[in-house]
């Protein structure tokens, strides 16, 4: 039995040969994470270490030379997580595009000091996040997905406008655009560039407002269309309703956000309609009616914007002044123009 063990104690290479030597591989880090270089060391049975070192090169007056990691500006990233006896692990926190490149361990003994005749190579790699398309219209599909240069498995997390949500999905909703970036599940340092996902449609809420209630007979008044769009509506047209006794339509009165009706009168009153475009679509607003009521004593126009029209609309309160003038007994008349519509 005695013999036997002799024999393993001499073949075993590595802890038990008395070799001088360090093995370690190559590594990959994502930047802003961590990484662990592994590596062993051996060196004479019956030596004790009682000193070890990393370096790595550097390019120093043209000339690249190796560099003790306690000299680097950063120290306190790189921290040795190995022993005094076999296990020379290297962790470096933070890591930057700066930190790539070649890593070399030394070790003394009590009888010898030792460099790795080769070195670690470290590649630092990037979290990238990929969006296709960037612009998309509302319920549209899209892709956004997050590719980690380093080959090593990790778990990705999404956040938008800095705030942590589910991996988004097709179809997408107006509620889905933002910034968005990934990073690694519990390395939330490790994290990718930006992408910004633009959802577009075309206009809607689209509503007609005048700006006062009050003009001085043969001002003009204006209407404006207003849109909730994206990109913003970029194409106003306005149409009035026109009735004849065989038919009904809507003749197109006026471009542009705004609708001026100049020298305000009684032909003014009606039915008007605003319709916004954008390169996704067009919308119209709910027909509108706009009565004049004139009032020749106080040279006062009254502009009342009626909305959502129903199937029929009588202006009462037209009926109502004409009572008010006829029970003061004024002398001079009023005159008031009015309107009775049906939507179409």
């Amino acid at each position: 039995m005695d013999s036997w063990m002799l024999m393993i104690l001499v073949f075993m290479p590595g802890v038990w040969s008395g070799d001088w030597g360090v093995t370690f591989g190559d590594q990959c880090a994502l930047r802003g994470g961590s990484v662990v270089m592994k590596c062993s060391y051996d060196y004479p049975w019956r030596d004790t270490v009682t000193q070890v070192e990393w370096s790595r090169t550097l390019v120093t007056s043209g000339t690249w030379r190796l560099h003790p990691l306690s000299s680097l500006p950063s120290p306190r990233d790189f921290k040795y997580v190995g022993n005094l006896y076999h296990n020379c692990n290297l962790k470096i926190n933070n890591v930057k595009p700066t930190d790539e490149g070649q890593y070399y361990f030394s070790f003394v003994t009590t009888s010898d000091k030792w460099t790795s005749k080769t070195y670690a190579y470290l590649f630092v790699k990037e979290l990238t996040a990929v969006l296709k398309p960037s612009t998309v219209k509302e319920g549209d599909d899209f892709r956004l997905t997050c590719v980690s240069e380093c080959p090593t498995s990790t778990t990705i997390v999404w956040f938008k406008d800095g705030q942590q949500v589910p991996t988004p999905g097709s179809p997408v909703r107006r509620e889905d655009a933002g910034s968005y970036f990934c990073a690694v599940l519990g390395q939330e340092t490790v994290r990718s560039n930006s992408v910004t996902l633009n959802v577009q449609y075309g206009p809607e809420n689209i509503s007609i407002s005048v700006d006062d209630q009050q003009f001085t007979e043969g001002s003009s008044v204006n209407l404006t269309c207003s849109s909730v769009a994206n990109p913003a509506a970029d194409n106003y047209s306005w149409y009035k309703r026109t009735d004849s006794p065989s038919s009904s339509s809507w003749l197109q009165v006026g471009w542009g956000q705004v609708l001026s009706l100049p020298s305000v009168e009684a032909s003014h009153t009606g039915l008007y309609l605003c319709q916004a475009s954008n390169s996704v679509g067009t919308g119209n607003s709910t027909a509108q009616l706009v009565t004049l009521i004139t009032e020749d004593r106080g040279s006062q126009i009254h502009v009342i914007i009626i909305a959502r029209v129903g199937v029929f609309v009588l202006v009462t309160l037209v009926v109502a002044r004409l009572l008010y003038w006829a029970t003061i007994g004024k002398s001079e008349a009023s005159t008031i123009y009015s309107t009775v519509v049906t939507s179409s």
